[in-house]
Formats: C-alpha cells, sequence, structure tokens
C-alpha cells in the first residue's frame, strides 16, 4: 500500500471507518443470534444432524454468514489500523515505533500477538490523541478492548478444536459451552471496539485540521 499525504490519509481512514463501524455493529447482533443458537442447541431444539428442519437450516446459514462476517471484520479492521498507522507517520508522530504493515503484522505472529498488538494500537491511541506515541498512558478503554479480544479468540480456538475432535455427546457439550461463553464475550467487545475506532479516527479528524499540529 503506498503512502499518502495526512489529508488524503485521513479521508481514506474515515471511508473505512466508516465500513469497520458497520461491520462491528452487524457482528454485535450477530453474536447475539449464535448465543440464542447456542442454547437451542443444548436445549436439543438445534440439531446439526438433522438437515431437514428448518431451524436447523436457518442456523447453518447463520454461522456459515458469522464467519463470512468475521473474515470481512478481520480484514477491513487491519486495513483501518494499516491507515491509521501510517497517517501518524505523514503526520510526524515522535517516536512512534511500528511500521503500518507490522502494525497489522503482529496479529499473525505466534506469541508476539499477545501483546504487539496492543502496544501498537496503543501508540496509535497515543500519537493521534497527544502527538507523542511512546506515553504509556495506560488507558483503560484499550487495555479492556485487549483482554476481551484475547479471551474471545482463546475460548473460540478452544471451542473449536473440541468441537472438531469431539466423538461423545458430552465432548460436544464442552465445545458449546466454551462456544457460548466466547460469544459472550463478543457481545461486550464489539462495542468496546467500535468506542475504540470511533475516537482514533475523531482524533486523526481533528489532527488533520490542524495540519498534524497538537496541542
Amino acid at each position: 500500500m503506498a503512502s499518502l499525504d495526512l489529508d488524503s490519509g485521513v479521508a481514506l481512514l474515515e471511508k473505512r471507518f466508516r465500513i469497520v463501524r458497520g461491520l462491528l455493529i452487524v457482528g454485535w447482533v450477530v453474536a447475539l443470534f449464535l448465543i440464542a443458537g447456542n442454547f437451542a442447541e443444548r436445549n436439543g431444539a438445534i440439531n446439526l444432524e438433522d438437515p431437514d428442519s428448518n431451524l436447523t437450516a436457518a442456523y447453518s446459514a447463520l454461522l456459515v454468514a458469522a464467519l463470512l462476517l468475521l473474515i470481512g471484520t478481520i480484514v477491513m479492521f487491519g486495513m483501518w489500523i494499516y491507515r491509521a498507522a501510517d497517517n501518524l507517520i505523514a503526520a510526524g508522530v515522535a517516536n512512534f515505533a511500528y511500521t503500518p504493515r507490522w502494525a497489522v503484522g503482529w496479529y499473525f505472529v505466534p506469541f508476539a500477538n499477545l501483546f504487539k498488538p496492543f502496544a501498537a494500537m496503543r501508540q496509535i491511541w497515543n500519537g493521534s490523541h497527544g502527538g507523542y506515541a511512546s506515553i504509556d498512558d495506560g488507558n483503560s478503554l484499550l487495555t479492556g478492548w485487549w483482554i476481551l479480544w484475547l479471551v474471545s479468540n482463546i475460548l473460540g480456538n478452544i471451542a473449536g478444536r473440541l468441537s472438531f475432535s469431539a466423538e461423545t455427546t458430552a465432548e460436544y457439550a464442552t465445545a458449546l459451552n466454551f462456544e457460548l461463553v466466547s460469544h459472550v464475550f463478543d457481545v461486550a467487545l464489539y462495542p468496546l471496539a467500535l468506542i475504540l475506532v470511533t475516537r482514533i479516527t475523531a482524533a486523526q479528524v481533528r489532527m488533520r485540521l490542524t495540519g498534524g499540529v497538537f496541542a
């Protein structure tokens, strides 16, 4: 991706923000439906081995839609992060320690993805709001977002592995329990993620209006 001047970069960030905002709102609604579906599975109202059931067919379609939505959200959120990071470089923010590629890339590096993406996002937040990226402001919004992100992903991975290897009804029920709790964390995660991208985008819009000069 090519670097842009600050004005063009922030304008593109706003466009990506609107897409991410829509995906997060839809994702929150879908997470609520997935919780309801998990309860229906646990209670026997939905049986994925009974494809002739209309309720099962609807739930199966929801699962496919949820997967596609998750992939789309990850892609667009990554593109939003890239643009937010590149804008800080264009604005000449002091001590911003991440390239746009690595601000996104750390999410895909095992073990490092437990802390490096948070550090990059914190610098994006600080640089967007104060013009000095290395200040550690310990913002509770960032901390809450990251904890929920980690817990949701860990539980989701456990649920997927257990579901794939389940050979008994009890083992599958355990997988459902992990999946249910993961979706509960998603319901809390999506609003915090929305607030996070909203505030950073708004801060960079103000940054553009002042020509990269911070108060």
